[in-house]
């Protein structure tokens, strides 16, 4: 913030808007946030605790929250779920741990994605085996992932460069960004743990078996750090 025309605060600066701490956030969306995390996959739950209250956010009433890496901030849209604070400041915590930077990942993608149909319908009834309730439809009669799965649905429309979207997903130019299907699959996963919905992690489990496996081990080396 600024005080008499001059910055106070250490690491405090304006992105068009003002610089808050976790506790400058709404009450009601701070409340739900860390009731969220009681229910949170063990390890995730450490991260973010060890992790909301050491960064900065900025309210915005833009569609859509974003981190922005070159100053550390997440602008925050409250009216989002809280889930997307979670894949937030997994996209800050995968930046200070680069997980996504690891060709590791990349085989992990590759090899789960080699024996999956890159077909709408192939993966609607892939998945619907998995979970009855995984899918249903939006308002123009369009089958969709539910929004439990929608962490999932980015995945899938990240691997697939934007072409199967189902519900959820980035344009198709984003993907062609630098590892951002490696940088979206960190922070979606980061989403669905926070919400550790079981029939989604079981989805996961079995659809992206070699990904889930990765992001486990790192996620186990990474809360040490917040021990």
């Amino acid at each position: 913030y600024f005080k008499n025309g001059k910055p106070e605060g250490k690491g405090q600066i304006i992105y068009n808007g003002n610089v808050i701490n976790f506790e400058g956030l709404p009450i009601k969306y701070k409340d739900n946030f860390k009731k969220g995390l009681l229910s949170a996959e063990t390890n995730t739950k450490r991260i973010l605790d060890g992790e909301y209250n050491k960064t900065d956010y900025i309210l915005t009433n833009e569609p859509h929250s974003k981190f922005i890496p070159l100053t550390n901030i997440i602008k925050i849209n409250t009216s989002s779920k809280t889930s997307t604070l979670a894949h937030e400041l997994f996209h800050k915590i995968d930046k200070k741990y680069k997980i996504s930077n690891s060709k590791q990942l990349t085989s992990s993608l590759e090899k789960d994605f080699k024996n999956i149909s890159l077909n709408k319908n192939d993966i609607i009834k892939e998945i619907t085996k998995m979970d009855k309730n995984a899918f249903t439809r939006n308002k123009k009669d369009n089958i969709i992932f539910s929004e439990e799965y929608r962490g999932l649905a980015d995945i899938i429309n990240g691997y697939s460069k934007g072409k199967i979207r189902l519900g959820y997903g980035h344009s198709k130019k984003y993907w062609e960004g630098t590892r951002n299907i490696e940088k979206e699959t960190v922070a979606q996963f980061g989403r669905m743990y926070y919400e550790n919905n079981n029939n989604v992690i079981n989805v996961l489990e079995n659809f992206l078996p070699f990904t889930k496996q990765y992001i486990d081990i790192q996620l186990r080396k990474v809360v040490k750090k917040y021990v």
